[in-house]
C-alpha cells in the first residue's frame, strides 16, 4: 500500500482517535498530520515498520499526550503568572476602584440634585427603596399616576444629564448610571 493510500485510509480514524484525547478538531488534525510526517521520515530513513496502523496509532497517542502535558504546564504557568500579576496590581486596582467610587458618588449626587424635591423622593423610594408605585403613592399621599409622572420626569432628566455630559463621562460611568437609574 502506498503512503498516500495509507494516509487516505487511516486519517479519518486517527483523527477521531486524536479527538477523543484532545477534544479539539484543529489540534487533532495537526497531531495526525505530525504523526504521518514522523512515519514518513522513519520510512525514508530505512526503518521497516511491520504494523503501519498500530505504529501510527502509537505516534498519535504519544504526540497527543505530550501536547496535553505541555498545554497543562503552560496553563499552570499562565495561572501562576496571572495570580502574581493580580497580587501586584491589587493595590493599584484598589486605588483606582476607590477613585471610581468617589467619582460615581459625585456623579450620582449631581444627578439627584437635578431632580425636583418631590420627584427625587419618589425616584429614591422606587429605585433605592425598591417600592412599587402603589406603595409610594400610599406613603406619600399621591395618586399612582402622579408617581408614574414623577418617575417618567426623573428618567428623562437623567437621560438628558447623560446626553449632555457624554463627553465628560467614561463608558463605564455611563453604563453604571443607566444600571442604577434607568
Amino acid at each position: 500500500m502506498s503512503f498516500e493510500q495509507l494516509y487516505r485510509q487511516l486519517f479519518p480514524d486517527l483523527h477521531r482517535y486524536a479527538f477523543t484525547i484532545l477534544e479539539d478538531h484543529e489540534w487533532s488534525t495537526d497531531v495526525v498530520q505530525d504523526a504521518f510526517v514522523k512515519y514518513y521520515k522513519q520510512l525514508e530513513g530505512g526503518k521497516e515498520i511491520a504494523y503501519d496502523k498500530a505504529y501510527l496509532y502509537r505516534i498519535v497517542y504519544n504526540t497527543a499526550v505530550s501536547q496535553l502535558r505541555k498545554k497543562a504546564t503552560e496553563d499552570r504557568y499562565m495561572a501562576f503568572a496571572a495570580q502574581e500579576g493580580a497580587v501586584q496590581m491589587n493595590a493599584e486596582e484598589q486605588r483606582i476602584e476607590a477613585e471610581r467610587n468617589v467619582d460615581m458618588g459625585l456623579i450620582i449626587d449631581k444627578v439627584l440634585e437635578l431632580l425636583p424635591e418631590q420627584c427625587r423622593l419618589v425616584f429614591l423610594q422606587s429605585r433605592a427603596g425598591g417600592k412599587k408605585y402603589r406603595e409610594i403613592a400610599v406613603a406619600m399621599g399621591l395618586s399612582v399616576k402622579t408617581v408614574e409622572a414623577h418617575m417618567s420626569k426623573a428618567l428623562k432628566i437623567i437621560q438628558e444629564f447623560i446626553r449632555v455630559n457624554r463627553d465628560k463621562l467614561s463608558l463605564i460611568q455611563i453604563v453604571m448610571i443607566y444600571e442604577l437609574f434607568c
